[in-house]
């Protein structure tokens, strides 16, 4: 991940946004650098809004879109391509039993491959990885949990991520799968979007 202080005297929204996008940006941090900072970033930003049609659907069912996890050949091709080669067309639920280290899924059970250990030693975790434990229901793993020994099956893609911060008890979601070619594009395309024609100005 590329990090860029951007310090902001008397440069332009315009040319922040221009070398953001040129950078490959992807986390801004802005650095007060004296006392009336705050209130010049406010005048710049003040009356600035975001173009309707590029606001996403923030309701259920959801699609994440995920990449291969280390760990997929421990379970059955056919289970896995059930749940997440279908395009999002087979929906799982939100369990009442998620909470800020995962969300846990219900309404299938992964099955692991005959005679395969259904548990590893432990390792690193990202945010995003999906974790399945001994009775192969998955878990989306949040930022809370850094560390774990269950079979990682999948990784949600970064341009999805967001999603994850909507969920709730019983709504669905479906899986996709796509190559680390198409994810890297795709956040991409997603941080462009972000400083490129989707911050207007109200009534321009």
């Amino acid at each position: 991940m590329k990090l860029i202080t951007a310090i902001i005297r008397e440069v332009q929204l315009d040319k922040v946004r221009e070398s953001l996008i040129e950078a490959g940006i992807n986390r801004i941090t802005v650095s007060m650098v004296s006392g009336n900072g705050r209130q010049r970033i406010e005048e710049m930003y003040r009356g600035l809004t975001v173009v309707p049609d590029l606001i996403p659907k923030m309701a259920p069912p959801y699609v994440l879109r995920t990449i291969q996890g280390p760990e997929i050949s421990m379970f059955r091709p056919e289970s896995v391509e059930e749940v997440f080669k279908g395009g999002g067309s087979f929906p799982l639920k939100v369990s009442l039993n998620s909470n800020r280290t995962g969300i846990r899924l219900e309404g299938y059970r992964l099955e692991f491959v005959d005679g395969v250990e259904t548990s590893i030693v432990s390792e690193a975790l990202l945010p995003g990885v999906i974790q399945v434990p001994g009775d192969g229901h998955p878990i989306i793993v949040l930022k809370e949990r850094t560390v774990g020994g269950y079979a990682r099956i999948a990784h949600v893609i970064k341009a999805d991520q967001w999603i994850l911060g909507q969920l709730k008890p019983g709504d669905t979601v479906g899986f996709g799968m796509v190559d680390m070619g198409t994810a890297e594009m795709l956040y991409k395309d997603m941080i462009k979007a972000l400083f490129e024609g989707i911050i207007t100005r109200e009534g321009g």
